[in-house]
């Protein structure tokens, strides 16, 4: 890159859990690519997602912002930092305090610094679930682009696929997003536990604990019938967050069953999601992933590779929830901020 493009930036903040956070960090890629701008990944350890980026991906691949602001950071890169730390007051105050005095004081100070760092030119948080984000096509190869992604630095809090805008544009260029996520090189400890699937092999993600959406429309006999569908002979490889369903697979299927141990279940423990990559990496190796429903991870899975993806429904003819489908623009907390290029 040229010294000019090496000062512009893309940052992307991950939300909630492991699948929904690695769909933003490849859109996040994907982006700058587009943009011919530097990537940086702002991952955050909170509940639900409890770990370290470092002990799940190499640094070599995707640099962090933690990283960047403890060298000769750009002056765009501090305000997009400040920029996020502010937002992110205003989302906990959201959450917990809606309607209250504090939400409204933290959301005037985001707006009034987002609007001086955006008409400096230095910074400005997209809002990724707008309609002015939402009607935008791809930029690879744009002559010209909108003013809102001119400032040097662009930041994004995201938990979905955000990147291409638009669901059509996201599903033709669904091969491409998937080429940045295998980008990511996952990290040595992870990597020295992976092994190869057999050739063949079907993988099996059946989600339990909190998804309730989950649970009621993909049942566990629902999935045994899917599975006893392949014949005798198929081997599966399982991934669930339940160890009573796994044992009572492994009952069922014996050696034909195939699973990678587990040191815990916690997603607020880094072990657990650490655990929680390695499933991911394996499911990908299958020749399609049998999915359960409404779950990113099982989505996540085959989109490693682009192999298909059977979601075990017991309504599969029933439309699904506009409000749920992946990328639909749908927001993180209730609140929106004002356009700092609104006067």
């Amino acid at each position: 890159m040229s010294h000019s493009e090496a000062k512009r930036w893309v940052i992307v903040q991950p939300q909630w859990g492991l699948c929904n956070r690695l769909r933003a960090v490849a859109s996040g890629r994907m982006l700058a690519e587009h943009l011919s701008r530097s990537f940086l990944v702002d991952w955050q350890p909170l509940p639900g997602c409890n770990c370290t980026w470092d002990r799940l991906f190499s640094t070599q691949s995707v640099k962090t912002l933690s990283e960047e602001l403890q060298e000769d950071p750009d002056p765009s890169v501090l305000a997009a930092a400040e920029l996020l730390q502010a937002w992110d007051e205003v989302a906990i105050l959201a959450r917990c305090k809606p309607d209250s005095q504090e939400l409204r004081v933290a959301m005037r100070s985001f707006e009034a610094f987002h609007k001086e760092c955006y008409r400096a030119g230095l910074a400005c948080l997209l809002d990724a679930a707008s309609e002015k984000w939402r009607s935008c096509r791809p930029f690879h190869g744009c002559d010209s682009l909108p003013s809102f992604l001119q400032v040097d630095c662009l930041c994004i809090r995201a938990f979905n696929p955000f990147y291409p805008p638009r669901e059509e544009d996201r599903q033709q260029l669904a091969a491409e997003r998937a080429a940045h996520l295998n980008y990511l090189v996952a990290a040595a400890s992870v990597r020295q536990r992976l092994w190869q699937l057999p050739e063949g092999t079907v993988s099996v993600h059946i989600r339990r604990t909190d998804h309730a959406k989950a649970i009621a429309r993909s049942p566990e006999d629902l999935f045994v019938q899917a599975m006893d569908s392949y014949g005798t002979e198929a081997k599966f490889f399982l991934a669930t967050d339940d160890a009573e369903v796994e044992s009572r697979l492994r009952r069922r299927y014996g050696q034909r069953l195939l699973t990678q141990p587990k040191r815990t279940l916690s997603r607020n423990d880094p072990d657990g999601i650490e655990d929680a990559l390695l499933d991911l990496l394996m499911l990908s190796q299958g020749s399609e992933v049998l999915g359960s429903y409404k779950s990113s991870f099982s989505a996540m899975a085959a989109h490693f590779r682009c192999i298909p993806l059977r979601v075990v429904d017991i309504c599969p003819e029933s439309s699904p929830d506009p409000a749920a489908r992946v990328g639909a623009g749908f927001r993180e907390v209730s609140v929106v901020a004002a356009d700092p290029e609104d006067d």
